[in-house]
């Protein structure tokens, strides 16, 4: 009996360890990625592989975006490795084509290895292109976010966004002292 209660406590621990980081205390931009990476993990436990095997992460717990025929957006977030806060990013994003409306969704970017993070945390950009339908916490998109070394994860949608667009996405990462 023990050693199953000992292997159901171990299994149920499981699915936390990889967010083992604690956001600085006061820090209310670290507590809401916090809050917001068990979001993602909650809904989606698929993503635990992602947070095992990442060398790190980027955490945006509010992201925003509107437009009519051009279109911008942008946010705030952390960058996590191992069990600490690393650094702050903050991302902006222009975009032209047929779009109308605005939605504010989080994200969370897997960096697999050292060589990922290092071009993230350089600043280099990504084109995009996307198309998305959301009205509230209704709708979906495709958002081509997945290359070799980086997976990118969107969630919840909330707004009314319409569009068909390309634009230029930027990062800018800061390293914490």
């Amino acid at each position: 009996m023990k050693t199953w209660l000992l292997l159901a406590a171990l299994l149920s621990a499981a699915p936390c360890a990889a967010l083992d980081w604690q956001p600085a205390p006061g820090d209310a931009l670290q507590r809401a990625a916090k809050a917001t990476a068990e979001a993602f993990l909650s809904e989606r436990p698929a993503l635990q592989r992602y947070f095992d095997e990442a060398h790190a992460y980027a955490i945006f717990p509010r992201l925003f975006r509107a437009g009519f025929l051009f279109g911008g957006g942008g946010g705030r977030g952390v960058v996590v490795q191992g069990d600490r806060v690393i650094g702050e990013a903050s991302q902006w994003q222009l975009t032209i084509g047929a779009q109308l409306g605005g939605q504010v969704h989080a994200q969370i970017i897997f960096f697999r290895d050292a060589a990922a993070l290092a071009a993230f945390q350089a600043g280099r950009a990504e084109f995009i292109g996307q198309t998305s339908v959301a009205a509230g916490p209704f709708g979906g998109g495709v958002v081509p976010g997945y290359a070799p070394a980086v997976a990118i994860f969107n969630r919840g949608p909330a707004g009314l966004m319409l569009e068909a667009s390309a634009g230029r996405v930027a990062y800018r990462y800061r390293p914490l002292d």
